[in-house]
């Protein structure tokens, strides 16, 4: 007579070190050893059953000692790293991390593994044992939660990938394995010790255990998924800036022109020295794009939600989005996402190297809510630079109006008004002015000839959606607005 235990993982995976061997060797106890089992049903007896009567406990787990038979279901294995911070890790220049190592066992959820025992077992020590397998939590580590059920009689799963036994061999002669049993009698007291008290007695293996060798299992390579094809298209991707001092906002060009040059490097570096149009804006000729202003955008800009709340600080930039009208391909998005540090220019001083990590990629609105709206009232976060000269019988304000109708309608704005704002009021704690923003891209020598720039308000008819990007390098983060909400609160 027989009797099975056979237990699913529901979440698909099983981890288990095996006894005497470091998590950090990427070994698996697959199947798991028979001395981990009983002793799992030992604990869960002991915290979730105490009430069960001690001695028909005691005589159900006696039967368990020994080495059963596995039926082993289809497996494959896998494993994640992580690098942890050690104790040098602030003080070491090269920030040192510890590796660990978390390899497991891939199963379907519905596949059952049994562990067969031969033996029989009295009613009241299958009612108990039954009892504590359905209260098993978990097998292993407590990621590996598990659904067990104690069955009586022959039983077995179709098709099992394989049926150890011990002390046999397969017939590919894959060699052994060797797992931890209980000897019998089973010794009630070493299932309690911990390793670390073993190793203090200077022992490895727990008292009344031995080791026996099973057939060495061969896991099933998994099967690569497939490819999404209906994935949504991917307009904007978001960065979080982190630095011991994070950049000025007046430095915003600076910094999204040293955004541009890394994507352009790391997408070069990834496809072979090809050049992407979406990225450059420019044709792979270097012509200007025949669909003008459908490229990227390289926004900079403080993170918030409400323009006018009091503890956002509008001087410092934590956040910049990469924008595009036209869909990323999905090597630009690769190239964007690689993109981790940004390093300062000696021409621009309000610049700071800082290190950038993804938080968002999408649609714009889900990327960047704070550029969207929609909103009647837009305010200049960047000052606004005309594209063109003004001639000498136009007033400034004048020519400003112009220029700003000419790119809002060229972009299918809805008609508006535009009043001239101070930086201060803005930022609602700069005391700079909009000429203090460095305009002309790191690799143009001094700023001589540095064009005017203006901030604006503009007042639409009705509600409007951005982002609003406009005028003199635009793409490189100047002439952004921000939506105003009228009825918060100042």
């Amino acid at each position: 007579m027989t009797f099975t235990l056979a237990i699913r993982f529901p979440w698909g995976r099983y981890h288990g070190t095996p006894w005497g061997r470091n998590v950090n060797e990427g070994v698996v106890d697959w199947p798991p050893e028979p001395w981990r089992v009983i002793r799992a049903l030992y604990a869960t007896w002991k915290h979730r059953a105490p009430e069960l009567d001690a001695d028909v406990v005691e005589r159900a787990l006696s039967k368990l000692a020994g080495a059963p038979t596995y039926s082993v279901p289809e497996f494959s294995m896998a494993h994640t790293r992580h690098y942890l911070p050690d104790t040098k890790y602030q003080t070491d220049v090269n920030q040192s991390t510890d590796k660990v190592l978390d390899t497991f066992v891939v199963v379907h959820p519905e596949h059952e593994l049994c562990i067969t025992w031969s033996g029989d077992l009295e009613a009241d020590e299958a009612a108990v044992l039954s009892e504590l397998s359905e209260q098993l939590p978990y097998l292993g580590r407590a990621e590996s939660l598990c659904i067990a059920r104690l069955v009586q009689g022959d039983y077995t799963i179709s098709p099992p990938l394989a049926v150890v036994a011990p002390g046999a061999h397969l017939s590919d002669g894959r060699g052994t394995q060797v797992l931890l049993t209980a000897a019998p009698p089973l010794d009630f007291d070493a299932l309690q010790l911990r390793p670390w008290e073993l190793r203090r007695k200077r022992r490895i293996d727990p008292p009344g255990t031995l080791r026996v060798e099973y057939p060495s299992l061969a896991f099933v390579q998994p099967r690569r998924p497939p490819q999404r094809v209906d994935a949504a298209p991917v307009h904007a991707v978001r960065f979080h800036i982190v630095g011991k001092a994070l950049p000025s906002r007046t430095a915003v060009v600076a910094m999204t022109h040293i955004m541009r040059a890394a994507a352009m490097k790391r997408y070069r570096e990834a496809n072979d020295g090809a050049h992407s149009v979406l990225l450059t804006g420019k044709s792979p000729d270097e012509s200007p794009l025949g669909f003008q202003h459908r490229h990227a955008h390289y926004l900079a800009f403080t993170s918030h939600r409400r323009p006018d709340d009091p503890d956002v600080n509008f001087e410092l930039l934590d956040t910049i989005t990469v924008w595009s009208p036209e869909p990323f391909e999905e090597s630009d998005v690769d190239a964007l996402a690689s993109v981790a540090r940004l390093y300062g220019s000696d021409h621009t001083p309000d610049f700071r190297a800082c290190r950038l990590g993804v938080e968002a990629f999408g649609d714009v609105g889900t990327a960047a809510p704070e550029l969207i709206g929609p909103a009647i009232v837009w305010e200049s976060f960047t000052p606004f630079i005309p594209p063109r000269h003004r001639k000498r019988k136009v007033e400034p304000i004048d020519h400003v109006r112009a220029e700003v109708e000419r790119e809002l309608r060229h972009r299918g704005f809805p008609a508006h008004t535009v009043e001239p704002v101070t930086a201060s009021a803005t930022s609602r704690r700069s005391n700079r002015g909009w000429l203090d923003f460095h305009r002309h891209r790191p690799n143009k020598v001094g700023i001589a000839d540095a064009p005017s720039a203006t901030g604006l308000r503009l007042v639409f008819h009705e509600p409007v959606e951005g982002p609003i990007a406009i005028g003199g390098l635009s793409h490189f983060g100047m002439g952004l607005f921000m939506p105003v909400d009228l009825d918060a609160s100042p």
